[in-house]
């Protein structure tokens, strides 16, 4: 199926929509700024402002119709971008190759849906009773879902979606691809760092893998600017702010690398002296909805203690 790119229409009587004949088939796949990404069941003619996307994005695009979160989480975090083509395309291109690279971790689940999500499913609304649709995260009262009509991310009442006995999702979407993000993932391709917990596009560790994390940092040319502590829960981001750590200013001249080796030295100094310092189980039960958590599951707050670290890369 052929994907373009085409500037939006905005005239008041037909609203938002591509700028392509009423009678041209479409499915919506993104809309930003000034332009629309479709998907189409024919060929377009070449006209000014139309893009016939080809090649590693259009493979991209065809895979995710497998995959709906991919298409649905890369389009959310560009949904407000003013990026020039080039650009968007690909920004959009390194979302949908995460994703999909990342499906095998994301903890995603196919959920029965239990009621109507949309009046008008025959015309591609939301969601339809017995279906089955990507669930990406979930509290105690909604979930948030995939359309596999729209591509777009929706939340629902818990109740009205089969959730079975053993099924945890987090507590919150994935957050939109950033640098930091892609800073952690690729940390996260390391054994030693592997299995990390990603809530927001923020990446955090288990405290036992916090050594490796700094060591692997520094070899790939990352300075650890600070970091915290947080418990981590399939319930609760609970971060302890007191017990922040910040490493000093790169020194004018200072060579990049000397700067990651001084800034990983000066870490594993602050995070050794917090850890020997904190009794982090009653840090854990100044936190009532934590506190309750523990007590209610018979764990304890070390159990889920994670370390979030500040890290950057040398600017080009």
């Amino acid at each position: 199926m052929p994907y373009y790119s085409t500037p939006i229409d905005r005239s008041p009587e037909r609203g938002i929509r591509p700028d392509v004949s009423d009678e041209v088939p479409i499915s919506w796949t993104l809309y930003a700024a000034n332009f629309v990404i479709i998907e189409t069941s024919v060929w377009l003619p070449e006209a000014e402002g139309v893009v016939n996307i080809t090649g590693d994005l259009e493979s991209l695009l065809a895979s995710t119709v497998a995959y709906p979160p991919a298409r649905a989480l890369a389009c959310r975090g560009l949904e407000d971008s003013d990026l020039s083509w080039p650009e968007f395309a690909q920004q959009l291109e390194e979302g949908l190759r995460n994703y999909i690279e990342s499906q095998a971790t994301s903890g995603f689940r196919l959920l029965r849906c239990l009621k109507d999500q949309g009046a008008s499913l025959d015309m591609g609304g939301y969601g339809g009773v017995g279906r089955y649709y990507w669930a990406l995260a979930a509290n105690e009262e909604t979930v948030d879902w995939v359309s596999d009509h729209t591509y777009e991310v929706f939340w629902s009442h818990i109740g009205e979606f089969e959730v079975p006995a053993g099924c945890v999702l987090s507590p919150e979407l994935p957050g939109p691809l950033s640098a930091d993000s892609k800073r952690g993932s690729l940390l996260a391709q390391a054994p030693d760092c592997a299995n990390p917990s990603v809530r927001g596009g923020e990446y955090a560790w288990s405290i036992s893998a916090w050594r490796a994390v700094l060591a692997q940092a520094e070899s790939l040319g990352m300075a650890c600017l600070g970091g915290t502590f947080q418990f981590r829960t399939p319930l609760h981001t609970i971060e302890m702010y007191r017990l922040r750590m910040e490493t000093s200013d790169r020194s004018a001249g200072e060579p990049w690398a000397d700067y990651c080796q001084r800034t990983r030295a000066e870490m594993i100094g602050q995070v050794d002296g917090i850890l020997k310092a904190t009794d982090f189980e009653a840090e854990a039960h100044k936190f009532r909805t934590l506190s309750d958590y523990l007590r209610k599951n018979g764990r304890t707050g070390m159990e889920f203690l994670a370390f979030c670290p500040t890290l950057e890369s040398e600017s080009p």
